[in-house]
């Protein structure tokens, strides 16, 4: 499990000037190979529920009657930090909906402080609730109502970048459940704790790395995740299950392409190509590998006459076809690569060819 410090989340994605900062923890070990195409998840996990209940899961582990390697018990650990967020101490499932967003758990805390306008309470929880679950969308995109409220734009911006694509219905229903216990009269005096623990998290994604600075190019804003995109270590990127390193790697191929558009006649249907590319680099990341990335990709290259344009496209296209055929990347992936130094995610799946 590859962990770090707040700190580092907040160099990883650039993020809030609120991150506590610990001592780092020792460097992990490599994880085994990532597995081939075929055998690889559709896509990151990315709801708050889904990868809430991921962690709870691990509790279970506790009634095996053997010693616990310590992955195992960090994974304990993790799981029990989760339940507290969520105000289910002690239980290895969330649960109904409608009971847990009654609990008083820190992410709910902070969605009633939302509601209230205590906008610093809230931006207090939400970004705790990130340094345990990088990945919760809807966190961020609550995190984001919050530093917009509190004028700070860039942060607010950037939060934003995290959240934009899909988000499960289910953490919407629980985020809206929560907004209206909000009223409910024994709840509305319910606080945040005054000191919330700071705690070792584990690093986000590749993918919503990717698609954060896909997105702060849709809003114009790509010098805010600039340095988290150049700062990724490459253990980290080796260490990446695969079909996130190909999501991520569609990204960085369809930012470049949105730099071969920046020069050329036709500005109207470049910018209509930009935002279908920027729209793929999300979709890959979110695993919606067909609507969400391969038509924007087709519509892209339809709206722009231009060799280079469509020889970077054309290698967005492979690697989608192969990770939705589960086949291997063609014999002439490595060499194309190779033509591109400046890609360093193609480079680093180029490598597990």
């Amino acid at each position: 499990m590859m962990k770090t410090t707040a700190l580092l989340l907040l160099v990883a994605l650039a993020f809030s000037a609120f991150a506590i900062a610990q001592p780092p923890p020792p460097a992990p070990g490599l994880p085994p190979p990532p597995p081939r195409p075929e055998m690889a998840p559709t896509g990151p996990h990315l709801g708050l529920l889904e990868t809430a209940q991921i962690r709870l899961s691990a509790m279970s582990l506790m009634v095996l009657g053997r010693a616990l390697s310590p992955e195992e018990q960090d994974q304990i650990a993790l799981a029990n930090e989760v339940a507290d967020l969520l105000g289910i101490e002690g239980r290895n499932f969330i649960g109904p909906l409608t009971e847990l967003a009654r609990a008083p758990g820190i992410f709910q805390e902070s969605i009633r402080a939302l509601q209230r306008g205590e906008y610093q309470q809230a931006q207090q929880g939400l970004w705790h609730t990130i340094c345990l679950l990088p990945d919760a969308k809807i966190a961020h995109r609550e995190l984001a109502t919050a530093y917009f409220h509190l004028d700070d734009l860039d942060n607010g911006h950037s939060h934003w970048a995290v959240s934009a694509g899909y988000i499960p219905a289910e953490d919407d229903i629980f985020v809206g459940l929560v907004k209206l216990s909000a009223t409910d009269e024994e709840l509305t005096k319910s606080r945040l704790p005054e000191e919330i623990p700071a705690r070792q998290e584990e690093m986000p994604s590749v993918a919503t790395v990717a698609r954060t600075y896909a997105g702060l190019y849709l809003v114009d804003k790509p010098e805010l995740g600039e340095a988290a995109w150049q700062a990724m270590p490459q253990e980290y990127l080796q260490a990446a299950p695969y079909v996130d390193l190909a999501a991520a790697t569609v990204a960085e191929i369809c930012i470049a392409a949105v730099e071969v558009l920046m020069d050329g006649d036709g500005l109207a249907q470049r910018q209509e190509a930009r935002e279908a590319l920027l729209f793929a680099a999300i979709g890959a990341c979110d695993g919606h590998w067909v609507e969400g990335c391969l038509y924007p990709l087709m519509s892209a290259n339809a709206k722009v006459e231009d060799e280079n344009f469509a020889r970077l496209i054309a290698l967005a296209n492979t690697i989608v076809l192969c990770v939705m055929t589960g086949t291997d990347l063609p014999d002439d992936f490595v060499q194309t690569a190779e033509k591109l130094p400046d890609l360093r995610l193609l480079q680093a799946l180029a490598a597990r060819k």
